[in-house]
């Protein structure tokens, strides 16, 4: 620890300038990818009942029929 801890004091300036900060925010940003690749995507479903011999149109996207002016 103690290493690591002078390892950063002798480099404070190097690892705060442009180039340190972008090599951290690569490292963090690998680390959280790895960490998200391997959780499981959770499965989104959607469920339409239509009863009375009625059909039904089911879409994932807001469903907009009106043109700005002419909602009922």
């Amino acid at each position: 620890m103690e290493t690591i801890l002078k390892y950063l004091i002798d480099n404070k300036e190097w690892i705060f300038s442009g180039l340190g900060i972008f090599i951290i925010g690569g490292i963090i940003s690998l680390i959280k990818f790895i960490i998200n690749r391997n959780k499981k995507a959770s499965k989104k479903t959607m469920k339409q009942i239509n009863n009375d011999n009625s059909s039904g149109t089911q879409i994932g996207i807001q469903n907009n029929y009106y043109q700005t002016g002419d909602k009922k």
